[in-house]
């Protein structure tokens, strides 16, 4: 991806962005709601049981979804709610934040390896010592996030 800053004369306050791609795929489609949503929310809200508890976004280390039961990991806890990984998806706007499978996501400032597992998918360590499938079709956005 290239990126580049143009300063025009008599150009509106307000910054105009425009995303040139060879097609409409999903990452830019991400990139596109990023810019939209703006700066990344630092904390997030989820309902627990009869409370509401605020974690903090950069202590989230994993997520996943089992029929429709959410898990959200933290460094200092785990919380099952009712709740959809694409609702937390949106939520969490941060680049960080990488969908590994249909039914996970990953902080990758958490992710402290990458191993190979069964047909061809890998196996995510992650700073808590939770192991997470990354499935064969997620792979290359994870790559790509993490530099590679």
């Amino acid at each position: 991806m290239q990126v580049k800053f143009e300063q025009v004369a008599g150009a509106s306050a307000e910054p105009e962005v425009i995303v040139r791609a060879a097609a409409l795929s999903p990452e830019v489609l991400t990139l596109m709601a990023r810019l939209q949503n703006g700066v990344a929310a630092a904390t997030l809200a989820i309902p627990v049981a009869d409370r509401i508890v605020i974690v903090d976004c950069q202590q989230i280390v994993a997520a996943s979804v089992l029929g429709e039961r959410l898990t959200l990991t933290t460094t200092e806890a785990t919380y099952e709610y009712a709740g959809q990984l694409n609702g937390l998806l949106q939520r969490l706007t941060a680049p960080n934040f990488v969908q590994v499978s249909r039914n996970s996501l990953l902080n990758i400032q958490h992710l402290r390896s990458l191993e190979q597992a069964f047909s061809g998918n890998m196996l995510a360590l992650m700073s808590t010592g939770t192991k997470i499938v990354v499935s064969r079709k997620f792979l290359p956005q994870l790559k790509r996030s993490v530099g590679l």
